[in-house]
């Protein structure tokens, strides 16, 4: 992570503002991880990150799949990737910002 991205995750951290990922970012992060030399490394630091700003983990219940089910069928903005419409439904779900 480069310097400027985790100075504005230090500063939301230390001013309480609430920092939030759903279980599907957190497993797509590790896939990508994975597959990189450096995986051990990675994970073990994003991990230790979550710990250090206190990341709470969003998890699917059944607002988020009739969202996502809406967002893939209904909703489908083909400029917008799949896994981005999931994302998408945990952020309207939970009210994120």
């Amino acid at each position: 992570m480069n310097s400027k991205k985790q100075t504005i995750l230090n500063h939301a951290a230390n001013i309480n503002f609430p920092l939030v990922t759903s279980i599907t970012v957190m497993g797509e992060a590790i896939d990508q991880m994975r597959k990189q030399s450096e995986r051990s490394h990675l994970i073990t630091s994003l991990i230790r990150s979550f710990d250090e700003w206190n990341i709470t983990s969003l998890y699917p219940d059944p607002v988020i799949a009739e969202i996502c089910y809406w967002l893939a069928t209904e909703g489908v903005d083909y400029r917008v990737e799949n896994t981005d419409r999931v994302h998408l439904g945990y952020a309207l779900a939970y009210g994120c910002d």
